[in-house]
């Protein structure tokens, strides 16, 4: 009979031991799990960052290439409307002349009629 007592204590140490065992196999199972979740996201997160890089770049060089041409653009129109100002300049001067030059030929025609 004391065989068969210490046979079922051992058994249930036994059975004790392997219930410890499942659940520090289950608790493994469980974190190898979530560390793959964690690693996947980490992945993700990983692939995302550069492409959010990459864009933030080409934003920045699409901002500065918009800003030289509109600089350009507005030098442009500068140098449009300084030539403009030129013609009329130069149109207003051919016209001073013209009206002087008549006012001296309508003096000469006075003084003939007269």
């Amino acid at each position: 009979e004391a065989a068969l007592n210490e046979l079922m204590e051992i058994r249930g140490q036994n059975q004790v031991a392997s219930q410890r065992d499942s659940n520090l196999h289950n608790r493994s199972l469980s974190c190898r799990d979530r560390l793959k979740q964690m690693e996947d996201k980490l992945l993700l997160k990983r692939a995302t960052v550069p492409k959010e890089s990459a864009n933030n770049e080409v934003t920045l060089q699409h901002a500065v290439a918009t800003s030289a041409a509109s600089e350009q653009r507005l030098l442009a129109e500068g140098a449009i409307l300084r030539a403009e100002i030129q013609r009329a300049d130069g149109a207003a001067e051919r016209g001073l002349v013209a009206l002087q030059e008549a006012q001296i030929n309508l003096r000469a025609l006075e003084n003939r009629i007269v």
